[in-house]
């Protein structure tokens, strides 16, 4: 698969980038038939399409996408989607912070599991790093350990936490991760 990269069209909208290239990568092609989605046009690696999944993934919202909305978008694109929370102070924090977002993962009976996973080759991983100390931030890891980071409109293949925006802060794991995959492969 060709590793794609996006630059993200907004300072929140790093997730519904992040997402957009994780469809894109394993061949999905239209935009699905649900508004606000673009209803069946091409997928393509546009600031159109990533409005159009960020308008999901923040529930119509100006704010950062969360799990719930990232796994609804997913679904929506076609794509199985699991959740994973590892650690035990950031998730939990996140959780208090974020209530509704277990229950609503719950609805689209996607099951929050604990631990961290490991990717498969039709895989892709979104994973929500901290910057500084109260930033959010999703970057796209991939199994060949190479990984997108939709602020700077790059792929990299160095450690993903000795990256930082400024040089000065680094991103943080926070332990939120949502696996994307081709749907039924397994």
């Amino acid at each position: 698969m060709t590793n794609y990269k996006m630059q993200q069209f907004s300072a929140l909208s790093c997730g519904a980038a992040c997402l957009l290239v994780a469809a894109k990568e394993p061949g999905i092609a239209d935009m699905p038939n649900y508004p606000p989605f673009m209803v069946q046009q091409p997928l393509a690696l546009s600031n159109g399409c990533e409005r159009a999944i960020y308008a999901v993934t923040a529930n119509n919202q100006q704010t950062y996408s969360m799990p719930d909305g990232i796994a609804l978008a997913a679904i929506k694109l076609g794509l199985d989607v699991e959740v994973y929370m590892s650690g035990c102070m950031v998730p939990q924090l996140l959780e208090w912070k974020y209530p509704n977002v277990r229950a609503a993962l719950g609805n689209l009976n996607v099951d929050v599991e604990s631990g961290t996973p490991i990717l498969k080759d039709h895989q892709r991983m979104l994973v929500a790093v901290g910057i500084g100390l109260v930033g959010l931030h999703w970057i796209l890891y991939r199994p060949d350990t190479t990984y997108m980071d939709p602020a700077y409109d790059k792929n990299y293949t160095c450690s993903l936490w000795g990256m930082g925006q400024l040089g000065v802060f680094r991103y943080i794991d926070t332990g939120v991760y949502v696996v994307v995959s081709t749907k039924g492969v397994v």
